[in-house]
């Protein structure tokens, strides 16, 4: 047997290895997805609010449009207010091939203008001791949503072949852990930062073995993922400490007080919690492309010194701390455009700008976030210093 026949044998083992390694997480993360959905959540406690168990939203089809008295908004001329009556069927919900009338008001505030064979959601109230109410609720987004989604998926796949579909499970898998185990835990009363850390601990090692599996680069990005994500909750713990700040002073603060009260909620930690999750992304980009370069240079020069691997990190960190820094930033300034906007309008001083919760939370989760990723490159560099060894040539 040749020696190119050795190697080529040795490389159909080690490729039948890692998509075995590859199967066997994939089930193992679908295992745990599927545990975390199945598990009755509301056995812990409930918010028990107002009554809106009558409530039901259904899809609905426009079979005719039988008036409609709507005119072009001056402000918008795109949009129209108005009245229209619409005679709609049901297509879901205990009604279902039920056709009914509705009328549709269009205001600012309110505005789903509909026509003839158009699907919408529909608000459909079946209080016991009265007739059945109906209204407009929206436009049935779902279909477009899901477009959306494929092309998204789509182009990952045809641009990243095999490796953009492990990105796309690992991308379903973090979902669901911020869906099923996260949101609800953190609802009905489980210690919100533990279980935080320890579910985005998982997602950050299943996310990063679905792409590479396990190796020194792997193990690299991981630890400085995971010490990023620590440094930017650290810093925004020291931030919210000296600004006064906990998730009571969050917009919808006062709403969850009265669910806090019933299921446990922990109201205190949840601007924390928002800012590991969102420098979850941007920090493992970071860690994962600067430990993938720092392992091509040390297999392109296998005598590179531990020194020299860090020196090298510094200097192509510094290029990704220009980039992700405004990544981060510029999508904390997008999110507060409109709210910058009619702070404006009611004339808002400077100094009561800077004194406001909103501006403080914003400020502190986005300098946070995108210290995360400037100590990151450090961190990584750091850690790929000491886990790549010279290679024996």
């Amino acid at each position: 047997m040749t020696m190119q026949n050795l190697l080529q044998q040795c490389r159909k083992k080690s490729h039948s290895k890692v998509r075995r390694f590859w199967v066997v997480l994939a089930a193992v993360a679908l295992l745990l997805v599927l545990a975390c959905r199945g598990y009755d959540w509301d056995a812990l406690g409930r918010y028990k609010g107002d009554n809106i168990s009558s409530l039901h939203y259904v899809r609905g089809r426009v079979v005719e449009v039988l008036r409609d008295d709507t005119k072009p908004d001056q402000l918008d001329p795109a949009r129209s207010m108005g009245t229209q009556e619409l005679r709609i069927l049901l297509l879901e919900g205990a009604n279902k091939g039920t056709e009914v009338t509705i009328a549709n008001y269009l205001t600012r505030t309110q505005n789903v203008r509909l026509r003839q064979g158009e699907t919408a959601i529909i608000c459909e109230d079946l209080p016991d001791s009265a007739d059945a109410y109906y209204t407009v609720y929206n436009y049935d987004r779902a279909p477009v949503l899901v477009l959306i989604l494929a092309v998204f998926a789509a182009a990952v796949v045809a641009i990243g072949g095999w490796k953009g579909v492990r990105t796309l499970l690992g991308l379903g898998f973090t979902g669901a852990m911020i869906a099923w185990l996260i949101l609800p835990g953190i609802y009905h009363g489980l210690p919100s930062l533990p279980l935080t850390v320890a579910a985005l601990a998982v997602c950050t090692l299943v996310s990063l073995l679905l792409l590479n599996p396990p190796s020194p680069k792997t193990w690299a990005a991981m630890l400085s993922t995971l010490a990023g994500v620590a440094l930017a909750g650290g810093v925004f713990y020291l931030f919210s400490t000296l600004l006064h700040l906990s998730g009571m002073n969050d917009t919808n603060g006062e709403g969850l007080v009265l669910v806090a009260g019933q299921t446990g909620l922990e109201l205190h930690w949840l601007l924390l919690v928002a800012v590991l999750i969102s420098s979850l992304g941007a920090v493992m980009d970071v860690a994962l492309s600067l430990a993938s370069s720092l392992h091509e240079l040390r297999e392109a020069d296998g005598k590179m010194s531990g020194l020299q691997l860090f020196a090298a990190g510094m200097r192509i960190g510094r290029d990704m701390i220009g980039t992700m820094s405004n990544t981060l930033i510029l999508a904390f300034a997008g999110e507060a455009v409109t709210t910058l906007l009619l702070l404006m309008a009611y004339g808002w001083h400077s100094s009561q700008l800077f004194a406001s919760d909103y501006a403080a939370i914003q400020v502190a989760q986005g300098v946070a976030s995108t210290l995360g990723v400037v100590l990151g490159v450090p961190i990584t560099s750091g850690i790929c210093a000491a886990l790549y060894r010279p290679l024996k040539r």
